[in-house]
């Protein structure tokens, strides 16, 4: 069964038709609220299921081409082997990026460090007063965010107890 391309954003294949939506790179169909990739089904059609950790690869790098003669099973090392020189050149770019940001210097550098805390605290300084209940007591607090459910520690340490926690630990800042 030959895959049927009937424009630049529709083929059809085993009587189902899949479209390349916009800023999509492949060609899919939903069935049972489920994306269902045409390269994907064209193999399967023809050799059964995909085995875990292998993927599909188009030999010539054409996405609309999915004849059956064009795809190939493949570890996504042997993927990212069949990209154009350009494609490789961004890819490497983008690692290097990432690897930069993850390196640590960008976050343990003492005065980035320094302004963040400076804004975090700006930042909570000028944060309304809120008006809550107390979960336990129902005794009436005001805090600073909306996840506070407790008017005291006291209060927090015997909920903990009447749920059956020994003691509750505050984490050491």
């Amino acid at each position: 069964m030959e895959v049927l391309k009937t424009d630049n954003v529709t083929q059809w294949f085993n009587g189902r038709r899949y479209r390349l939506h916009k800023n999509q790179r492949y060609y899919k169909t939903s069935i049972k609220k489920k994306n269902v990739y045409l390269h994907r089904a064209v193999w399967e059609y023809h050799n059964g299921a995909i085995p875990e950790g292998l993927m599909i690869d188009h030999i010539d790098r054409d996405r609309s081409n999915n004849n059956i003669s064009n795809l190939r099973l493949v570890t996504p090392k042997g993927n990212r082997a069949n990209i154009s020189d350009e494609h490789k050149e961004m890819y490497r770019q983008r690692m290097i990026d990432y690897n930069s940001q993850q390196s640590g210097k960008w976050w343990q550098d003492k005065e980035r460090s320094a302004k963040r805390a400076e804004n975090l605290s700006k930042s909570w300084a000028n944060r309304p007063m809120i008006a809550k209940t107390c979960l336990l007591c129902s005794k009436g607090f005001e805090a600073k965010h909306n996840s506070a459910v407790y008017c005291s520690k006291e209060c927090r340490q015997e909920n903990y107890f009447r749920r059956g926690v020994k003691q509750w630990v505050q984490k050491a800042k």
